[in-house]
């Protein structure tokens, strides 16, 4: 995992600084993005008019908790043995129950055909 610090032109027209944190995804080679959080200062309290009690504009943070598709990504890849099993990062285990995920058997799925 990495955290960048966002270059100027890379930010949206209300964003004042933005730090993306992104995790490596070795089956396509490169770093994907995370999340993202931006400082945008009181950028869009001025266009919702909304004030402290002094009667400034407060100041506003964005950010993305998780594009979850893409950590499981990162997770499965980077911890996929070659047996083809998959180790559960210790700080996982207690909300996966599992140490290890394994490949199971699917039964054989029989089309359905219309009448």
């Amino acid at each position: 995992m990495r955290i960048l610090d966002m270059p100027e032109c890379d930010l949206g027209a209300q964003a004042y600084r933005k730090f993306d944190v992104e995790c490596y995804m070795p089956g396509k080679e490169y770093w994907g993005e995370i999340s993202s959080a931006s400082n945008c200062t009181d950028y869009q309290a001025r266009r919702l008019g909304i004030k402290c009690d002094d009667g400034n504009f407060v100041h506003t943070i964005n950010g993305t908790a998780c594009a979850a598709p893409r950590l499981l990504i990162a997770i499965l890849e980077t911890n996929q043995n070659k047996d083809g099993t998959i180790s559960i990062p210790n700080e996982l285990v207690p909300y996966v129950r599992y140490e290890t995920l394994r490949k199971s058997k699917v039964p054989k799925l029989i089309p359905y055909k219309m009448k």
